[in-house]
């Protein structure tokens, strides 16, 4: 995926919008405060077979993108834009299977991942302080050195919420909550698919242009 492009058309595009509609056009640069995944699967032993969870702990890092938004003091708040990350690597594995307790896993080939999210949120600002919840639309990479089958990944929705407090009228500090589902195909045939439910917490500077 473009990337550039992708920023270039988002930031043409809204800046046309906020001229003519009276939204503002802000960029925004973050740094994840947690960062996890939970994948179902299933563990075996001599006695059967049972449903498990792996739970997966990732490196914050930093996140950035673009949006326009109208956040007028007593008022409703609108955002529409695109963020992006690094690949994040994992630092923590957990096998949890219902019923028996969780194990700990050695990790001797991190995996990592990516998303791109275009959001779309809606919420309520008064004087400074602002709430919004909303929809996202993530596109996922997935990269694992240890992989012996060929796999390719699965886009998927998610939802956000978050707060907010304006500093004035161009700055602001954000805290935002996301989720997203997405998966991974995998085998000759791409036969197996593994759903992955991604959450993380990101504290944001936001500034409007």
């Amino acid at each position: 995926m473009n990337y550039k492009l992708l920023f270039f058309v988002l930031f043409v595009s809204t800046n046309v919008l906020a001229k003519n509609r009276g939204f503002q056009v802000a960029g925004f640069l973050g740094t994840s405060l947690l960062n996890q995944s939970t994948t179902p699967t299933v563990a075996s032993n001599g006695f059967g077979t049972y449903s498990a969870n792996l739970r997966s702990t990732y490196e914050n890092s930093p996140s950035g993108g673009l949006e326009i938004h109208s956040m007028d003091s007593d008022n409703w708040l609108l955002k529409f834009g695109v963020k992006t990350m690094p690949y994040r690597k994992v630092t923590l594995a957990s096998l949890e299977v219902l019923g028996q307790g969780t194990q700990q896993l050695t990790i001797l080939s991190p995996y990592s991942y990516k998303l791109t999210s275009i959001y779309y949120t809606g919420g309520y600002c008064w004087e400074s302080f602002y709430l919004m919840v909303g929809w996202s639309y993530n596109f996922f990479e997935f990269s694992s050195p240890a992989a012996s089958t060929p796999f390719r990944t699965k886009n998927g929705a998610g939802g956000t919420f978050g707060f907010g407090y304006k500093l004035d009228e161009s700055w602001a500090i954000e805290y935002t909550g996301h989720s997203a589902i997405v998966a991974i195909e995998s085998g000759t045939n791409y036969q197996t698919k593994d759903d992955f439910l991604f959450s993380d917490a990101v504290l944001s500077l936001n500034y409007g242009f």
